[in-house]
């Protein structure tokens, strides 16, 4: 019999908007905060990332954030670009992290707004999937199959007298907190995830 590592996230653990940097004040030069300005660089299991922007008019520029970090042993890159200049929003990355090494922000309009830095959906390791998944109460349960964004999804419907599922397979967890409204097929609950080995 396979032996099985889980790890249980709460709900309030689905998305973290400022698990990597707090809040910081926007400044009107470039800057960059590195593993050692960061409150974790390597993550207990791949995630993607967040930027949660205070409501500010007119304080942001549309110029892309950029995420770099690792991914199965890989750099990764991502840029995120803002669609507006007034903030009050939360920027969802597309790219799962092993772990971040720098956070490059681009010169803001003036240093009114405010962003931090956190992660939201849950991925397996690079090449693997998670064995199984179980809901802690109702809930849908949104799932990746693959990376990138043509990788099949599936939404599945799930009551807590029938919420464990390990004949699946994903490779991400599709998550947003409650602090910004999960939208109807995001996972909202709490969650346990199993992979496979040590």
């Amino acid at each position: 019999m396979s032996a099985y590592r889980t790890k249980t996230f709460s709900a309030a653990q689905l998305e973290v908007t400022d698990a990597l940097k707090a809040a910081t004040a926007t400044a009107v030069a470039t800057s960059a905060f590195t593993s050692g300005d960061l409150v974790v660089s390597t993550l207990d299991l791949p995630r993607s990332t967040t930027i949660t922007r205070s409501l500010s008019t007119g304080s942001y520029t549309l110029d892309p954030y950029t995420i770099t970090g690792r991914r199965g042993g890989s750099v990764a890159t991502e840029l995120i670009t803002p669609a507006t200049a007034d903030g009050g929003d939360t920027l969802s990355g597309l790219v799962i992290f092993d772990g971040i090494t720098t956070i490059d922000v681009p010169g803001q309009v003036n240093t009114s707004g405010a962003h931090s830095f956190g992660v939201q959906d849950i991925g397996a390791p690079k090449g693997d999937a998670f064995s199984g998944i179980e809901l802690h109460a109702d809930g849908d349960l949104s799932v990746q199959y693959g990376e990138g964004s043509g990788a099949p999804t599936d939404v599945i419907p799930v009551l807590i007298a029938n919420r464990a599922y390990y004949e699946i397979a994903p490779t991400r967890i599709v998550t947003k907190g409650a602090s910004t409204g999960g939208a109807t097929g995001d996972t909202t609950v709490a969650t346990t995830v199993y992979l496979v080995g040590p």
